[in-house]
């Protein structure tokens, strides 16, 4: 009899699921996590914030960082990529294909309750910004100049799907600058830390040129029409450091000397308009160099 006793208790404990037993609370807390990165499509979550999240719904039972990775990619698949985004890394995004778009209009179709129009209009937005999330960019190099001032450049700077969304919004027949223009304000929009767009940084450029005035740049930049006074910035900086000429190499050897002047014209006026304020410099160099020019 002790026999047959010892046997069916190893029975009942072999009859108990292996592994540790689920956890209520915790599995609710983690299926609001799912809900709530499938309604973040195309946005950079971080796994910290998720922790954070499940601590404010199940209290001291929320998963650890490295717990919360491992039930993301059990439960997403192949669909999560987890990577590093400024530096700092465990940030997790859900990858988003044109069939998974299409399969879920098709889902919403079925549901009598939703709105046809909306449902269309809704796919439609979600198919252009999977194009527009799948350019390839390199913020290594800001736009060449010739790229800013090219229409054709411009125009294949946007994806194919949202040029033919506005085209067909537009009326007017010469309107592939307005098109260019709108387009990559849509782009910067939808991704704005992986992506320079040409227009966007080019008017900046401009306006700051001509006009001087961080406002202005500002006011564009909030409005979503240029870059922002700080790119605009960096560019300049970037730009004169790319062009400057090193006078040395050309005359090594030598003692060169900078002499800089500042002219003002017309500047007592009790408006402050037509003045001018300007500065040159000038680099000279002794001993006099002599230079043989051959011509072939």
């Amino acid at each position: 009899m002790k026999y047959q006793s010892n046997t069916r208790k190893r029975q009942k404990l072999s009859a108990k699921s292996p592994g540790r037993p689920i956890n209520r609370d915790q599995q609710l807390a983690f299926d609001e996590l799912v809900r709530y990165v499938e309604t973040s499509e195309g946005k950079v979550i971080s796994v910290s914030d998720l922790v954070k999240k499940m601590t404010e719904l199940c209290g001291d039972k929320s998963y650890t960082a490295k717990h919360m990775k491992n039930k993301l990619i059990e439960h997403f698949g192949s669909d999560i990529v987890i990577g590093n985004l400024d530096g700092k890394s465990d940030f997790i995004s859900l990858k988003t294909t044109a069939s998974s778009i299409i399969h879920n209009f098709h889902k919403r179709q079925q549901n009598e309750q939703s709105d046809e129009r909306e449902n269309i209009i809704t796919t439609a937005a979600k198919l252009i910004k999977n194009d527009i999330q799948s350019i390839q960019c390199d913020k290594s190099f800001y736009p060449s100049s010739e790229n800013v001032k090219s229409l054709k450049e411009n125009l294949a700077f946007v994806p194919t799907s949202l040029l033919v969304f506005l085209n067909n919004i537009f009326v007017e027949k010469n309107s592939e600058v307005k098109i260019a223009t709108i387009g990559q304000a849509i782009m910067q929009a939808c991704i704005p830390r992986n992506v320079i767009c040409p227009l966007q940084l080019g008017l900046g450029v401009q306006m700051h040129h001509h006009f001087g005035s961080k406002f202005l740049v500002e006011t564009l930049f909030q409005l979503g029409l240029c870059a922002s006074y700080g790119e605009v910035q960096k560019f300049e900086m970037n730009a004169a450091a790319s062009n400057t000429t090193s006078i040395q190499d050309y005359f090594p050897g030598q003692f060169m000397q900078f002499v800089a002047d500042n002219v003002d014209h017309n500047s007592c006026t009790l408006d402050g308009h037509n003045t001018f304020h300007g500065m040159d410099i000038i680099s000279c160099k002794t001993p006099k160099n002599s230079k043989d020019e051959c011509q072939l």
